[in-house]
Formats: C-alpha cells, structure tokens, sequence
C-alpha cells in the first residue's frame, strides 16, 4: 500500500528582511521548481489539500504567514516577493520528518518549516 500525505510538505513559518530582519506578514511566491520540474503557482496549489493560507493570483501564490503548501517532498526553488523588498529566489529540501505507521501503509505528516529571507530594495 502506498505511503499516504497528511500534511503539506513546506510551511513557511516566516518571512524576514535579510538585512534589517523585520518580520513581513505577505509575500507573493513564484518560479517555481520542484523535483526538477517547473509548476505554475496554480499546479502547486492543486498538488495539496493540506493548503493553509495561500490563494492563487495570477502572477503567483500568495502566502499570508504562516502557510502551507506541496506535497513533492524533494528539493524546491521559488521567488519570494513582497512590497519594499527584491524577488529573491529560495531553495528548500522539502521533506515530511513523520510518519504514522498503519497497517498496511502509513501517512506521512510534519513538513518541512523555513524562514524566507528577502533583499530589500536599496533606498537610493
């Protein structure tokens, strides 16, 4: 029986300047890649049940933090944006950390957490 997901395999618990470290409550992500493949924020979107606190724009997914999203548990690259601040490219090796044995099969829960990190636009 194959392994079941009940969790998104990414939450982002933050996102945070990366010079100045202020918290930012939004961002928009976009480019996405996952297991070598490109997807559409609506793709990743679809992937998952598990979604929390994303909706699909159309030039990207907007991730009102904390949020979830993805059931691809292989390495991810994304854009992450937001006002004052560069679209800056992330990378995580998105993997789910639990498994809930049953017989037969199991469930794979607990994703990934990160921090996204974004450039500030520079004021001059």
């Amino acid at each position: 029986m194959p392994l079941r997901i009940g969790a998104a395999v990414i939450s982002l618990d933050q996102a945070r300047g990366s010079s100045t470290d202020a918290v930012i409550g939004e961002v928009l992500l976009s480019d996405f890649t996952y297991a070598d493949v490109e997807g559409s924020a609506q793709d990743v979107f679809d992937q998952s049940d598990f979604n929390s606190n994303v909706t699909v724009e159309t030039d990207g997914l907007r991730c009102v933090l904390p949020c979830s999203f993805g059931i691809v548990s292989e390495p991810w690259e994304f854009s992450a944006s937001a006002p004052g601040y560069l679209s800056t490219t992330q990378q995580i090796d998105a993997q789910f950390t639990a498994y809930v044995s049953s017989c037969p099969g199991g469930t794979a829960t607990d994703g990934t957490h990160a921090t996204v990190y974004l450039d500030e636009e520079s004021a001059g």
